[in-house]
């Protein structure tokens, strides 16, 4: 779950809901603090939907398991690099899922990086398959590269 971003829409949403009982004299059920808390975070995704944010959260608890299991080690959900690796994740799924056309890449950069950090980039290459069967669409080199960057700065951060 989005828990860095959520808590500052649940926040909105239990103002929200007391500016409504306040100057409307309506007294709306706790649950639709969560509700108003959603179309903020839809919103802000640029998703069109909640089946949509579930998935997209779905494939972000999945990535972050698959980054913990491969590197042996807890991600920090509270961390700014965190909040940094969602945001790019956030492009990274609007790009593929729009077929972004300029997406092809040849890094030489990426080639070089991978070899500094080979255990980052096994973790990239089970992203990558990951993603592939999500998406039905291979990550170019800039991507796996962005990629490799922002786990390698998690992993550091916590070790």
């Amino acid at each position: 779950m989005w828990s860095i971003f959520i808590k500052k829409e649940m926040q909105v949403g239990r103002i929200a809901r007391q500016l409504i009982s306040d100057e409307l004299n309506i007294l709306l059920p706790r649950e639709e603090e969560a509700n108003i808390a959603v179309h903020f975070i839809m919103a802000e995704t640029n998703i069109d939907n909640v089946q949509e944010l579930e998935k997209t959260e779905g494939i972000i608890d999945n990535v972050a398991n698959i980054i913990e299991k491969e590197l042996n080690f807890k991600i920090n959900k509270e961390s700014t690099q965190y909040t940094r690796f969602l945001v790019h994740l956030e492009y990274l799924f609007k790009r593929i899922s729009q077929q972004d056309k300029a997406r092809k890449s040849k890094s030489k950069m990426y080639a070089i990086t991978k070899s500094e950090y080979p255990a980052v980039n096994n973790a990239v290459l089970l992203l990558e398959e990951y993603l592939h069967s999500e998406y039905r669409q291979h990550l170019n080199e800039d991507e796996l590269l962005y990629l490799l960057l922002h786990i390698n700065r998690l992993f550091n951060a916590e070790n």
